[in-house]
């Protein structure tokens, strides 16, 4: 199939691409892209996206599995729904449930990995290795085991609804940079004078300095000339190497 990713992903930029579909949980060289919702895409061939069938959730009384193409946001209302506990902050973050474990993404100290038991990966159960923001998986994962406790908690919900409020509105990838250890990288950034700064139709958000915005149908150039510049500016400055949470693929 043909995907325009200045459509399809959450930045909204790239060209238009042929992606295979997976329909089968199996070692393949393809490169899953999920919802391609921290990803910066330019003319990479050889990728995929999952097959319908691996968006599901399924209830196994003590654990829940859940396909790899399940959305984020699809879990948190399940969730919510039968007041099961520990995937509120599911609710602000995009993408689907295999990105999120690959890259063990989370909310400040809640992180998926946390309740992770397996992952079927290239068609295997097997477990994995964590920490911040990443993950030591190198196959496509095609499902997951998650532990399963009772008690949805509006509590934490409106924690994490408070939280994404502070975050920039517009066409981005979230977080561009991992913050390194002791530092905000927004912080880094802001403190280099590059909030709001543009390249062509791409800027640094006015309002979080570790956000990209797509603000006037930016190229991938532009969106990757800012990412570096920021790289380049906070370490001459502090000597801190920021490292992408963004996958950049050319």
């Amino acid at each position: 199939m043909i995907i325009d990713f200045s459509k399809y992903s959450s930045v909204k930029i790239g060209n238009k691409i042929e992606v295979a579909v997976l329909k089968e949980a199996c070692k393949s060289d393809y490169y899953l892209i999920g919802l391609a919702s921290n990803m910066l895409i330019n003319n990479a061939s050889n990728l995929a996206i999952l097959d319908d069938k691996f968006a599901y959730i399924k209830d196994c009384k003590d654990y829940l599995e859940v396909g790899a193409k399940t959305k984020a946001y699809d879990l948190y209302k399940y969730a919510k729904k039968n007041d099961i506990a520990n995937f509120e902050f599911l609710s602000s973050l995009p993408g689907q449930m295999g990105g999120l474990c690959k890259m063990n993404a989370g909310m400040k100290e809640f992180e998926i990995a946390n309740y992770i038991l397996e992952l079927n990966i290239d068609g295997v159960w097997q477990g994995a290795n964590f920490s911040y923001r990443c993950s030591d998986i190198t196959g496509h994962i095609f499902a997951v085991k998650l532990k399963k406790e009772n008690s949805f908690s509006l509590e934490k919900l409106e924690l994490f609804k408070n939280m994404r409020a502070n975050q920039p509105s517009g066409a981005s990838f979230g977080s561009i940079f991992k913050n390194p250890q002791n530092y905000s990288a927004g912080y880094l950034i802001d403190k280099c004078n590059l909030k709001g700064f543009c390249i062509g139709g791409a800027k640094i958000s006015e309002k979080h300095a570790n956000f990209l915005i797509n603000f006037n149908k930016a190229s991938f150039d532009d969106a990757y000339s800012l990412i570096e510049l920021c790289k380049e500016k906070v370490f001459k400055e502090f000597s801190i190497e920021l490292i992408p949470e963004v996958v950049i693929l050319k």
